[in-house]
Order: structure tokens, then sequence, then C-alpha cells
């Protein structure tokens, strides 16, 4: 193997503080094999740098063919991103915009109002209005680093497989149907280890709530749907006519997967 000549770059250097970072070019000459340029300069670029601001830990390499054995190659140092196997992960807790009928409680009525079930802007014509509501909902996203040909085609195309899907028992300490996998955003370094971030969307389930005057069951993300009746009510010796929930559907819309051996946590 023929041994490349590396030089760095005159003004190619650039130093940052926040966040800290080291960035550097360097010619390398006399190997027209990219792979083979990259491997050296693995070999030969230190693999950490004292700074003002502490350690600062090489990232993956970029390499650029310039011409026949010529070649750029970029080494940045930064801080320490997460090693192989080795995962993080955000959280946002939110509200997601729905309409309701009815609650679970109506904790004041006037003298004499007829019961209406919980059942929110019933007109004089029986017809419920319903209010716009939020419902509660935690999205996560988790960041893992994958050895070298974990993350390929085929794990792509799994993932493409269960998108919008439900997990189909317990996973995260979330029960099952309470988690949808939203999607992935995958990159591939120069080093071949694959990133990958993975997002999802949570939603508890729901047993043996009183909506509507009803008791109902619901998973995460199936979608509750009501049977209405007209009727009336009397009181005050005065009749009303009244929408009441008579019966109540709760419908999975989503498929569900086994997430475990698809995302390894």
């Amino acid at each position: 193997m023929p041994l490349v000549k590396f030089q760095q770059r005159p003004n190619s250097e650039r130093l940052e503080q926040y966040p800290p970072m080291y960035r550097a070019v360097y010619v390398a000459e006399g190997e027209d094999d990219g792979t083979v340029v990259e491997a050296q300069a693995i070999a030969l670029l230190a693999p950490q740098l004292l700074s003002g601001w502490g350690i600062l830990y090489r990232q993956p390499l970029k390499t650029y063919r310039l011409g026949h054995k010529l070649y750029d190659v970029e080494v940045e140092y930064g801080q320490r991103r997460w090693g192989v196997n080795e995962y993080t992960f955000r959280a946002k807790i939110g509200g997601q915009p729905i309409k309701i009928m009815g609650g679970y409680e109506t904790v004041f009525t006037t003298t004499d109002a007829p019961d209406f079930k919980n059942l929110i802007g019933v007109g004089l014509d029986g017809k419920v209005e319903g209010v716009d509501e939020e419902v509660a909902i935690l999205d996560l996203e988790m960041s893992i680093k994958y050895p070298v040909g974990v993350a390929n085609l085929a794990y792509i195309k799994a993932l493409y497989n269960i998108q919008n899907k439900t997990n189909d028992r317990a996973w995260l300490g979330f029960a099952t149907g309470e988690v949808v996998y939203r999607g992935s955003d995958i990159g591939d370094g120069t080093n071949v280890e694959m990133e990958a971030t993975h997002r999802f969307s949570c939603s508890p389930n729901i047993t043996g709530a009183s909506l509507c005057g009803l008791t109902v069951n619901k998973g995460g993300w199936e979608v509750l749907w009501f049977l209405w009746e007209r009727t009336t009510a009397v009181a005050g010796g005065v009749t009303y006519p009244v929408t009441r929930a008579k019966h109540a559907y709760s419908v999975r819309t989503k498929e569900k997967a086994n997430f475990a051996p698809i995302f390894g946590f």
C-alpha cells in the first residue's frame, strides 16, 4: 500500500468557541483510492485535541476527490458524540387539538336544569355543538448510532413497513397501543456507522372512563365515537328536547407491530 502524503492546506484552520470546534483541511497525495486515503488519515490524525475548552474529539472525516491521486481531507474536532449502540433522546410534551362532544363530569348547573349527561353545548333543537379541546401528547425522538452493517437498506425497508403503526405489546414502559411510530431520519457517515433518529408519539389508553353518560374504554390511538339518540328530559316542570349518547364505539385505525426487534430497545 503506497504511503499517502498529507499536508495541511494554508489558511484552512477554523476555530469556534460556541460550541467548541476546530476544523482543518489536508491535501492528500499519492493514492487514487478514497477508502485508502481515509484509512491512512484516520491512522495519522490525532483522535483528540486538548483545547482551552477541554478535550475535543475527532468527528467523522470528509474526503473530496480533486483529481488523480489527489484528495482534500477535512477533519473536525468537537464535543464527543455518542458511541455505537448508545442513544440519546428528546421529549416534547404538548397537546393535540380535537373536537369533543362531552366531558367526564358536569360540576355545576343552575336550579332545575335538565341532565344532558355531560354533553357540551346542547341547543334548543337538541343538537350538540361540542367544544375544541386539547388531549395530552408526548413526542419522543430517540437517536442511536448503529454498528457497521446493521442499518442497511433491508433495515430501512423494515422501518418503512411499520411507519404509522402502534406497539402491539408493552414497550419502553408504555402499554400496548399507546405508542405510534412516526418515522426516522437516517444518515450515513464516512466511517460507515449509521446514525438514525426515530420519532414516536405517545397517547394514554383510557379504561373505565365515564364520558357522555357512558362507561368507555379506548386505546391511545383508537378513534372514539358515539351513536346519539333524540329524547326528552323534564326539569322544573318543563320538557326539553335532548340528545344523549346511546352507544360508544372505539375503532382501531392503525395497524400494530412489534417495535423491540426493529429498534433494539
